[in-house]
């Protein structure tokens, strides 16, 4: 992972600074390797970064069963030790069950915000996202809560007039949590090699695991575009750009993430 790489490309090499790459678990193959960073790396600074979240604190995962929700859940709950209460369609309920959620509530029958409205949560995790979504989540969070936002506006393009709508709702939120609480906050993830390797001794150490839905070759590519943009991918898809693995000096087990 890194800025320098161009990004919406698919590319079978890429030079990147040895700084924020980190060597693979060697309990993962190469395909579940590939899942791990960008989703992981987001998880991890939404909790660690974002909501600074502490042993006991209750974390709402909203979207859980995705790529990015499937390591909140796991990391809030084996790495920071919190109460971990997700959302996620009936279909996915053991599955996500089975990562650490010590709640679980289905999105189709039950609504979130109604249901935990007197209990109140101290951290929510929005793996959605939603111009609305922050007004729904101060209800159930404490005042000195934290609303942790992925994606602000999943319905936003690609222009200059949906960048600053996007920046504009943002502030507006912000400004809501300066004043009245709980904070909001958006992550958008970036580089760290010291993180990566914190993700990988929790893979190695068997306490988080990848899911991948499906592999696609390179010459379906659009068709992993197309069933990303469906939205309800349970885990990940991930792109196999060769059925070899380079020559080099190091094992296959040392490949960098």
């Amino acid at each position: 992972m890194s800025h320098s790489i161009p990004t919406f490309r698919t590319l079978e090499y890429v030079v990147v600074d040895q700084s924020i790459v980190a060597l693979k678990p060697k309990n993962m193959t190469h395909e579940e390797a590939a899942s791990v960073p960008l989703a992981g790396l987001t998880a991890f600074q939404a909790l660690v970064d974002g909501a600074r979240v502490l042993p006991g604190q209750s974390v709402l995962v909203l979207g859980a069963s995705g790529g990015t929700g499937t390591f909140v859940v796991q990391l809030a709950k084996h790495f920071l030790s919190a109460y971990v209460l997700a959302t996620c369609s009936d279909a996915n309920r053991s599955y996500v069950a089975s990562l650490g959620a010590d709640e679980v509530i289905d999105y189709h029958s039950e609504d979130c915000f109604e249901i935990l409205k007197e209990r109140k949560v101290d951290v929510v995790v929005d793996c959605v996202g939603g111009r609305d979504r922050y007004d729904l989540a101060a209800g159930i969070l404490r005042r000195s809560g934290k609303y942790v936002t992925l994606n602000p506006d999943p319905s936003a393009h690609l222009t200059l007039g949906s960048a600053l709508n996007v920046a504009g709702g943002i502030v507006s939120c912000k400004l809501k949590g300066l004043i009245w609480g709980p904070s909001y906050i958006f992550t958008a993830v970036k580089p760290s090699a010291p993180q990566l390797n914190a993700l990988s001794e929790l893979i190695s150490s068997g306490k988080i695991k990848t899911e991948i839905e499906q592999v696609y070759t390179l010459d379906h590519l659009r068709d992993a575009h197309l069933k990303s943009q469906e939205g309800h991918v349970r885990g990940k898809l991930v792109i196999r750009v060769s059925n070899q693995v380079p020559s080099t000096n190091r094992t296959s087990s040392d490949v960098l993430f």
